[in-house]
């Protein structure tokens, strides 16, 4: 959950790196390691996103981006290396909405611009 203080975008950029010398197994439960590919579209999102999320590798070998409001309101998306990636709101009063489909920079920005409305 956020603390409230946003990394900024070079220290994103930073952590993303990082992720790649994560090995198979980094987590000892089976996790996959983050390929070169999905990092490298993580990475045109995280200078391209409105705000910069806190960012997190997966056990299963994708990157889930993470935003909270001020309100206990909640977005966030995992992508994955065929190019998709799976939604998650949740509102200030709990109730939830998931999608999926492929990364849509514009519809991630509304999505954060609707979070940081409310």
């Amino acid at each position: 959950m956020n603390t409230g203080i946003r990394p900024s975008q070079s220290e994103n950029l930073k952590r993303l790196d990082s992720f790649l010398t994560l090995a198979p197994n980094w987590n000892h439960n089976g996790a996959r390691a983050i390929e070169p590919a999905l990092a490298a579209r993580a990475k045109g999102l995280l200078l391209n996103l409105i705000v910069q999320p806190e960012i997190f590798p997966t056990a299963d070998g994708s990157i889930q981006f993470e935003y909270d409001n001020a309100n206990g309101a909640h977005f966030d998306f995992e992508i994955y290396g065929d190019n998709t990636a799976e939604y998650l709101w949740v509102d200030k009063d709990g109730l939830s909405f998931e999608d999926e489909g492929v990364v849509n920079l514009e519809k991630i920005n509304e999505a954060i611009r609707a979070l940081y409305r409310d």
